[in-house]
């Protein structure tokens, strides 16, 4: 083998809406939002307002009395400009804390969970969206390598399909626990052939043979591991768990190297830079996102803090090439960074749960991913990079 959205407040028509629509005014909103209609009898400023004073963000930890310092300099950079709005991609999540939903392929087409426990795809080129899977599972966590797919389930399964939807592999993995839940699975390339990784509520990530499924390596942690990453020279695999600290561990050996601390609550989002293995980025339900670098020590403090504004960051990506950097809040607000300093952002702000983010890979046509997960104006919204003005 080569391998719970909140209701909205109006009714949506699943038309695209492009970048040509609002310079012409032919709607008001990128995401076709009627605002001061009769359809939303609301402007958008007065939602706006409303939600920040109301939207309850889930915490599993006390909210510290201390506030953090978020280290962005400049909220207003234009990195990437809307291009389309797709509500014929019907976004959804099946777990709140898991929202990493929205994903690219080597196909150049966009995966995503939608209702019914059914994963589709997306097109870009021919703005069509086809099914890829339906499961008896609930899925709560996907990857796709090539032709085939992994899903992890609400009660510890995990499923190897093809991109048929016809499952190859299904087992129940995880210790004997009352929850079970396979929070994050992805294939990768270690340099010895193709693996499953799939992190679980019993503290474990586990290695695995993607033709058997059977468990080549396991890592132990301290608490559920909601997300894990391996760096890009598979030396290290670093853990988002059900703590305060994030910690990482020797990919070889399994020996612990660094405990990061500076988060409030749980984390749930982790990914290391593309290109530097020093670099990790990691999402908490404190509402923060922070940026590490690993030779600081083995008990390390961030080097940014980067504050969201209203939700949890669940979900995180590095584009390709490690030019940018983002994180989704649980609801409405998308924050993409330059990595050169990560005192320049760009808010996307928008109005929904938040089912996932990704970035495509072409450097020379990127093109950024938000799915919208909302029962009246899901979606999926397309961003593309704004061209460099030439300088004569």
């Amino acid at each position: 083998m080569e391998i719970e959205s909140k209701p909205g407040e109006f009714t949506q028509e699943s038309t695209n809406i492009h970048s040509r629509d609002v310079c012409r005014h032919d709607c008001n909103d990128i995401q076709g939002i009627p605002w001061n209609t009769s359809a939303m009898n609301i402007s958008r400023r007065n939602l706006r307002i409303r939600r920040l004073r109301t939207y309850h963000a889930y915490r599993s930890c006390p909210i510290p009395e201390e506030n953090f310092v978020d280290n962005t300099l400049y909220n207003d950079c234009p990195f990437f400009e809307f291009n389309a709005n797709h509500p014929q991609a019907e976004c959804c999540y099946k777990h709140f804390q898991l929202r990493n939903c929205v994903q690219y392929t080597n196909d150049n087409e966009i995966l995503y969970l939608s209702r019914g426990n059914s994963i589709f795809s997306f097109n870009p080129f021919s703005r069509k969206t086809r099914k890829i899977k339906s499961s008896a599972v609930d899925i709560v966590s996907y990857h796709s390598w090539n032709n085939y797919l992994v899903c992890g389930g609400l009660e510890g399964e995990l499923q190897i399909s093809d991109l048929e939807g016809n499952t190859i592999k299904d087992i129940i993995i995880a210790d004997e626990d009352s929850t079970k839940i396979t929070n994050h699975c992805e294939f990768f390339n270690d340099g010895n052939g193709v693996k499953v990784m799939a992190c679980n509520n019993d503290k474990k990530v586990r290695i695995m043979d993607p033709n058997t499924l059977e468990t080549q390596l396991q890592f132990e942690f301290i608490a559920c591991v909601n997300k894990a990453a391996i760096s890009y020279d598979y030396s290290l695999i670093a853990a988002a768990l059900d703590d305060e600290d994030v910690y990482i561990q020797d990919y070889r050996t399994g020996q612990m190297t660094h405990k990061l601390t500076g988060h409030k609550d749980y984390t749930f989002g982790v990914a290391w830079h593309p290109n530097n293995g020093n670099i990790l980025a990691t999402g908490n339900q404190d509402g923060v996102g922070m940026i590490w670098d690993i030779r600081k020590g083995t008990e390390v403090q961030p080097l940014h803090t980067l504050c969201g504004f209203m939700g949890s960051v669940l979900n995180l990506a590095f584009s390709e090439n490690g030019e940018f950097m983002a994180f989704s809040e649980s609801g409405d607000f998308v924050s993409i960074y330059d990595t050169r300093s990560f005192d320049e952002r760009q808010v996307i702000d928008g109005f929904g749960e938040i089912s996932g983010i990704c970035f495509t890979k072409e450097p020379n046509s990127l093109y950024f991913y938000i799915g919208y997960a909302d029962d009246s104006f899901n979606s999926l919204l397309e961003l593309r990079k704004k061209e460099s003005d030439l300088d004569f």
